[in-house]
């Protein structure tokens, strides 16, 4: 099996405005904002540690997949299992030309990856990115599966780390 030896995530919105109303005291008529994005790189000696990774490219059947963070694909088609471990990122694109996926608990063994009730759609083209920072919960035999819900075949692409 594969180790992990770091991964890198940013979420950045850097946003440029100009002024024209005179608003500031200076010579200068721009403004750059970027105090909310965060940039880190985990690692198994980071707080959180992360140790295991998955990347998937799948695809609903008849409307329906359960992600099972036992049995992930890795590197080469290695199985993960990610028990006893929490995750510390999720990100997921809904690949599909037209049509939403949902993501929720699995119907048994549910991860409650952001809480008990948690649903996201992810329109056609839409991305879900997620920092678990240390705060999800551990997985295990009883707390393993995320539900993918939508209308056919629709196809998505998820990196999901673990630590």
């Amino acid at each position: 099996m594969p180790t992990l030896i770091s991964c890198s995530t940013a979420l950045t919105a850097k946003v440029i405005e100009e002024l024209t109303d005179g608003s500031l005291n200076s010579n200068a008529d721009r403004v750059t904002h970027g105090t909310f994005d965060r940039a880190a790189t985990l690692s198994p000696t980071t707080t959180p540690a992360v140790s295991k990774s998955a990347l998937v490219e799948g695809a609903l059947s008849a409307g329906a997949a359960v992600l099972d963070l036992q049995v992930l694909s890795g590197v080469n088609g290695a199985d993960v299992d990610m028990t006893g471990l929490t995750v510390e990122v999720f990100r997921f694109k809904n690949t599909h030309a037209t049509d939403p996926i949902t993501i929720a608990p699995g119907d048994s063994e549910a991860y409650l990856l952001l809480g008990a009730a948690f649903k996201i759609i992810v329109l056609a083209g839409q991305e879900f990115y997620f920092i678990g920072n240390d705060a999800c919960p551990t997985v295990s035999s009883s707390l393993s599966d995320i539900k993918l819900t939508g209308a056919g075949t629709e196809t998505y692409e998820l990196t999901v780390v673990a630590g």
